[in-house]
């Protein structure tokens, strides 16, 4: 159930951007006719938010905000219903909670008090399809510089619902984090190596990072394919990580 504001009367732009991430939790649920209308029918909200806090808005990510709202995961519970859009068109970039086939939640839910952020925004591009400005897209980018740590994905087969995590891989195998891939990972997707890059960790030491893979086709680009999240030791492996730009589409 989400609460109905008016948005020019919420506060500040923190309380406005937390307002946002609950109407995009209950919104990814939904079912639409087609699956192609999920940005443009929210594209009124987004002008309405646009004109309170004045941000980029990169997709249904709002670029001041960016760490928390890359931050989004696609539970348990919800990876074993049937997906809310199921479509061949595009519809987000992959790190756009838009680009999700089920209902997501944000990993940083508190906002209380400040957070690390680990990551530095480089450049950025959307291109919109069609005249508004905030509805559907043809493509977008997102430069994005930070702390990469290389993992291999791995299920636990132990647990009744699909239950995934990170390692570090060899020689120690020390198991980082939970995994939430965006989609059921593939037979050769558990066991083979991926990428980790450091979102940001929480007053209450909670550490998102995305997981992510290389473009084949198109050199130094990525693809997001789900979030580690949790507490140590994911935070303190990226003390001896490196630093890398990289594009994400």
């Amino acid at each position: 159930m989400v609460r109905k504001l008016r948005i020019a009367h919420i506060g500040s732009f923190p309380e406005c951007f937390a307002y946002w991430e609950e109407l995009i939790t209950t919104y990814s649920r939904m079912k639409l006719t087609h699956a192609t209308d999920r940005l443009p029918a929210l594209s009124g909200l987004a002008s309405d938010f646009q004109g309170v806090i004045g941000a980029r808005y990169l997709a249904g990510v709002w670029e001041n905000d960016i760490v928390r709202e890359l931050a989004w995961r696609i539970l348990s519970n919800e990876m074993v219903k049937p997906p809310a859009i199921l479509s061949s068109d595009y519809i987000a970039p992959s790190w756009s909670w838009a680009a999700a086939s089920r209902g997501i939640h944000f990993a940083f839910d508190n906002r209380d008090k400040p957070m690390h952020t680990g990551i530095r925004v480089v450049d950025s591009d959307v291109t919109i399809k069609g005249l508004n400005p905030l509805g559907a897209v043809e493509h977008g980018w997102i430069d994005l510089k930070g702390m990469v740590l290389d993992c291999v994905v791995e299920q636990d087969l132990e647990r009744e619902l699909p239950t995934y995590y990170v390692h570090s891989g060899e020689p120690h195998y020390d198991e980082l984090s939970a995994y939430f891939p965006d989609n059921p990972p593939t037979p050769e997707q558990l066991g083979s190596p991926a990428m980790l890059l450091y979102l940001g960790q929480d007053a209450s030491a909670k550490c998102a990072a995305l997981v992510i893979e290389p473009i084949v086709q198109n050199k130094n680009a990525f693809r997001r394919t789900g979030l580690a999240f949790g507490t140590n030791p994911l935070r303190g492996k990226f003390e001896d990580a490196y630093e890398r730009q990289l594009r994400m589409l």
